[in-house]
């Protein structure tokens, strides 16, 4: 059996940027708060995927679709903080919060 979650990252060839290194400490603070306030609302709703699974016996693909945007964030997120990449996590755009709710909400 594999894993449901596949992840692949590529050593930047790019050198890194002593600008960038500098605008990484505020911006990851910035991040880290959103993440801990949508972090509160995914603790909220791991009790009402336990409780939909309890009832319903079944997994609800909304919250599940919401767990998944969550963890992309937070992926790409520590990827920036830990300095893997100098591609900042976007917070609009096509690649943004927003967007990664939006692509994950059917």
């Amino acid at each position: 059996m594999s894993y449901p979650i596949d992840l692949h990252i590529d050593f930047p060839e790019e050198p890194p940027s002593r600008l960038e290194l500098l605008v990484r400490l505020p911006y990851v603070a910035a991040m880290g708060f959103i993440l801990r306030f949508w972090g509160f609302f995914i603790v909220a709703l791991s009790a009402a995927q336990a409780l939909h699974i309890l009832i319903l016996g079944r997994r609800s693909r909304r919250i599940w679709q919401y767990y998944k945007a969550f963890i992309i964030f937070n992926v790409r997120v520590d990827a920036y903080r830990g300095m893997i990449t100098d591609r900042r996590p976007p917070l609009t755009g096509a690649n943004g919060i927003l967007a990664l709710h939006r692509a994950y909400k059917s």
